[in-house]
């Protein structure tokens, strides 16, 4: 546990307390890449398709439970900063019981509109049947999926953000294990994939319950009653409806889009799987740094440090920059070579040809998305979560309509489109920091 505001030097304590959330993402990511190669590896461009072509549904479902995660998380962290322990625990059962039953009620809902969902993502008839097999298993596992991610989140609510690295860890031995076992060895397909991501899911959950276990009792409250109240039951959604309704707004777009995307082809559903990973790898740098301003913001709002927050915007957006730029710079010199690395050696078909010029051309715009990410942290760690909801919006609301417009010109029209939906969103999020009186009601 670590009080992040008792801090004279804020680079390096941000520096220190990012490092291991960002290595955790960053082994997050890199088993997902790594699992991504191993199906275009051992599958094919199909392959790639079946994974890809639900990808941006499986994504907006998963973002809207971890935007309930993150915004209770909020809650949790100002807890911690108050010293109100017993009220923590009361708080961190509260929200896990939540987490379980929505988890349960998506999934439900998603196997029931299974087929409206796949004929409005327009999934390839050449792929549906592998595609519909890793999303049912997927499906029946989000709960694991959902509350491993919830045990990130409330381990950096209180400081302790050393130990989801080493979940991370786990996580991918346990991940890439399973998928190598079940592609390469037992031959099962997108099914064996699937498998691999929940059972690791599954694993990783009964660590960090042990773990949540000892801080407790470091805390002193592991024998103290949880008590539901309806003050704490309010509080909770108000945290995270709107960090979850964020959360739908950001990704929904995304899946609004995948139809003008899965419409040319398998090739393209393929090359822009390739592409998720690749861009998502550059994301995870900054999105997880940026993880140190909600959780300082948060922290400095229990202990009513409000002074702390514009120096903790600074030093997240520089920290943030500095992680990023290497990446950007190396995936776009040798992004032939990064791309063909999720496919079958001397595979030179369309779908690397899109990731490539992707990767190489249009990631690097990803930079000015560096600012947005910054400020949704920002507004979710003090609770303004209108101005994030709002920022989310105008950017979101330019991808889709900019899409459909400039769609019919071709796939460079949605990379268009999306980078001009970063460009409004980031205009619009630093006038808001500037002009808006955010820090009149604080306390």
């Amino acid at each position: 546990m670590k009080d992040l505001t008792q801090s004279n030097n804020l680079y390096k304590t941000f520096l220190v307390f990012a490092l291991p959330i960002m290595l955790s993402g960053l082994l997050s990511q890199s088993y997902n890449i790594i699992d991504t190669a191993i199906i275009g590896k051992w599958l094919g461009d199909n392959g790639l398709a079946s994974v890809g072509g639900t990808a941006s549904y499986i994504t907006l479902i998963s973002s809207i439970l971890w935007g309930f995660s993150a915004g209770s998380s909020v809650f949790i962290g100002i807890l911690f900063g108050r010293k109100s322990f017993a009220r923590l625990k009361s708080v961190l059962v509260m929200s896990t019981l939540l987490l379980i039953t929505l988890s349960l009620v998506i999934t439900i809902a998603s196997l029931v509109f299974k087929n409206q969902l796949f004929a409005f993502m327009k999934i390839d008839k050449a792929v549906r049947e592998d595609a519909f097999r890793y999303y049912l298993i997927y499906m029946l596992g989000l709960a694991f999926v959902v509350l491993s991610n919830f045990g990130v989140t409330v381990m950096n609510a209180i400081g302790a953000s050393g130990y989801p690295l080493k979940m991370s860890v786990l996580s991918a031995l346990l991940n890439i294990g399973g998928n190598l076992l079940s592609v390469a060895v037992l031959h099962a397909g997108v099914t064996g994939v699937a498998l691999a991501t929940v059972i690791s899911a599954a694993a990783v959950d009964i660590c960090y319950l042990f773990k949540l276990k000892s801080e407790l009792s470091k805390m002193g409250v592991s024998n103290e009653r949880v008590v539901f109240s309806r003050e704490d039951l309010k509080t909770v959604i108000e945290y995270s409806i709107p960090s979850s309704s964020q959360q739908l707004i950001l990704y929904g777009a995304s899946f609004l889009v995948s139809p003008y995307i899965n419409a040319f082809g398998k090739a393209v559903t393929a090359g822009y799987a390739v592409i998720s990973r690749v861009l998502t790898l550059a994301t995870t740098l900054y999105q997880n740094s940026s993880k140190t301003v909600t959780s300082f913001s948060s922290q400095c709002i229990g202990a009513k440090k409000y002074t702390l927050l514009r120096k903790g915007v600074r030093v997240g957006f520089v920290q943030a920059l500095v992680f990023l730029l290497p990446i950007i710079i190396v995936t776009s010199v040798f992004s032939p070579q990064i791309c063909s690395l999720f496919f079958e050696k001397g595979f030179d078909g369309e779908a690397m040809e899109v990731a490539a010029n992707f990767v190489r051309y249009w990631m690097p715009l990803v930079t000015v998305n560096l600012i947005n990410s910054l400020f949704h942290a920002f507004w979710r760690g003090i609770a303004k979560m209108r101005y994030l909801i709002g920022g989310t919006l105008v950017g979101s609301g330019t991808q889709v309509i900019a899409t459909v417009l400039l769609s019919p010109v071709g796939l460079w029209g949605i990379w268009l489109a999306w980078s001009l939906s970063w460009l409004v969103e980031a205009i619009f999020n630093v006038l808001l920091y500037k002009v808006s009186k955010w820090d009149k009601d604080l306390a």
